[in-house]
């Protein structure tokens, strides 16, 4: 999935996408943004868009020239039924954090070695100075790592019933929702439906319950100027000291030092 421009570097991507699937034995499919107004009007590229993507084989595993790209896939698979990890694996490009850590689910992706980049430009600029560089060139550093999120963490089949219980959480984490609940909405047991979750994502109802509410109580933080006390009862805690423990627990902040760093309205600041 290249940039709605697709420039050289986001074109470069998709080739050596592609080159790694074909050495695996795997087909790939561009999409390519139809036309100059649909590159100018989100709302017409992703009608595009929406086809593209109803008409691929599933499951399906997409690669996004940027983060900001897998952020509008996300947005379109959700907006058409498509289940993301379950039918559309996305990985983006950059590990943008801003971006990465507020998307329900949490986007994988990329991470170049900016670090290595880095000192490879002051290299060529401290070469340019002394007057033996003479050329342009392009720079090309590497993958640091890939950062897994819930966006792509399946590697096998995965069963409609674990779906059903994932959709359901995602709907109604911001209720006092319980496992109970979400079993029963699976249509098994209770014992079988951990079974069923640990076996695709590697943890308990519970914890995938509090996964998503903690990844909507961060977009809150971020995208909202609501009081954290009502923010924490939207996202079904019950208890706001509880939750103000946990959450320092889990990103090393308070709510309030989370928000002031994070919010685009501050960030300038």
């Amino acid at each position: 999935m290249p940039d709605v421009y697709d420039w050289d570097w986001s074109a470069l991507r998709g080739q050596g996408f592609a080159m790694r699937l074909a050495v695996e034995g795997f087909p790939c499919a561009h999409y390519r943004c139809p036309n100059d107004r649909a590159r100018k009007d989100w709302a017409l590229d992703q009608k595009h868009l929406a086809r593209w993507l109803h008409d691929l084989p599933k499951p399906v595993a997409i690669l996004a020239a940027h983060d900001a790209r897998a952020r509008q896939i996300l947005e379109t698979c959700h907006g058409n039924g498509l289940n993301v990890p379950g039918e559309v694996a996305l990985l983006g490009v950059d590990n943008d954090e801003m971006i990465c850590e507020n998307t329900t689910p949490t986007l994988s992706s990329v991470q170049p070695d900016f670090e290595a980049g880095g000192y490879e430009a002051a290299r060529l600029l401290e070469e340019l100075m002394r007057g033996n560089t003479r050329r342009d060139r392009n720079i090309c550093y590497g993958v640091k790592q890939v950062v897994l999120r819930e966006s792509s963490r399946f590697a096998h089949a995965v069963d409609r019933r674990y779906l059903r219980g994932l959709e359901f959480i995602r709907l109604n984490a911001g209720t006092a929702i319980t496992v109970t609940d979400v079993a029963r909405h699976m249509g098994v047991s209770r014992r079988l439906s951990e079974m069923l979750f640990r076996r695709h994502v590697g943890h308990s109802i519970l914890d995938e319950i509090q996964d998503v509410r903690l990844s909507r109580l961060k977009t809150f933080l971020c995208e909202t100027t609501l009081p954290i006390g009502t923010i924490t009862w939207q996202c079904g805690y019950q208890s706001e000291n509880h939750v103000k423990r946990v959450f320092k627990q889990k990103t090393g902040l308070t709510m309030s030092q989370y928000r002031k760093r994070r919010s685009p309205s501050t960030s300038g600041t």
